[in-house]
């Protein structure tokens, strides 16, 4: 995208967070998947209930891992 970093952390031009890529797990320096702290986060573990709430990951279902999330600061947007 031709954009020279100047500030970690900084803006971006694009920012895509990769939480998940079919059943890869992969760590090393740049990327670790799935994301490390993916199912501790409920603004990341709702919308993937929304898009598939029948979802086992490593063995547990999906709606688990939102049971024992407090999602009272989620708004929907839209």
């Amino acid at each position: 995208m031709g954009r020279v970093r100047t500030v970690r952390w900084g803006p971006r031009t694009i920012d895509l967070d990769l939480i998940f890529f079919g059943t890869l797990h992969l760590s090393d320096d740049v990327l670790t998947l799935p994301h490390p702290r993916w199912s501790e986060r409920a603004f990341v573990v709702q919308p993937i209930y929304d898009l598939a709430p029948d979802l086992i990951i490593d063995g547990v279902a999906l709606s688990e891992t939102l049971a024992r999330l407090d999602r009272s600061d989620l708004q929907r947007a839209g």
